[in-house]
């Protein structure tokens, strides 16, 4: 695929976490601004003055089960997200279903700051070209290190 288009990408979100003993339910609500600008030529310049907006309205249902009991603040994790995708353009006001995403996988948790994770992700989008509507439906493995810093610790 040619890249035929940039893309800004503003958003707002609102987060709300649910824990019920080793079950957290998370939700996120997310309204994205999106400004679309396409390239003109082969040299690839941009044409701003023919920007297009639209608005995308993301809601995540997440649900987090601990599996083992903590030992030495380590830890394993099923972690399950279902992501629904709306958007809202004037430039496409019959396409409202835009996206929706699956993840499962397992992270193990070494300390307060570092875990590692192996998953799953699959989601299914529209795509739509001259009036021909079809699904997108990609399966990717993938592996994630994570470490969170946290400022609001005080260090003596």
């Amino acid at each position: 695929n040619i890249l035929d288009r940039s893309e800004v990408r503003l958003h707002q979100e609102w987060q709300y976490q649910q824990p019920f003993g080793s079950l957290r339910i998370g939700h996120r609500l997310r309204m994205e601004e999106r400004f679309y600008m396409p390239y003109s030529n082969s040299e690839q310049t941009l044409e701003p003055a023919s920007a297009e907006f639209g608005f995308r309205f993301r809601y995540q249902l997440a649900l987090r089960i601990q599996l083992t009991p903590e030992r030495n603040r380590r830890h394993v994790f099923l972690k399950l997200h279902d992501e629904l995708l709306l958007q809202a353009s004037e430039t496409k006001p019959d396409q409202l279903f835009e996206a929706n995403r699956f993840y499962g996988g397992l992270e193990l948790r070494f300390s307060e700051s570092w875990a590692v994770e192996a998953g799953y992700l699959t989601w299914i989008e529209l795509r739509v070209s001259s009036r021909t509507y079809t699904y997108f439906v990609p399966h990717i493995l993938r592996v994630t290190l994570h470490h969170s810093l946290d400022f609001r610790k005080k260090h003596s």
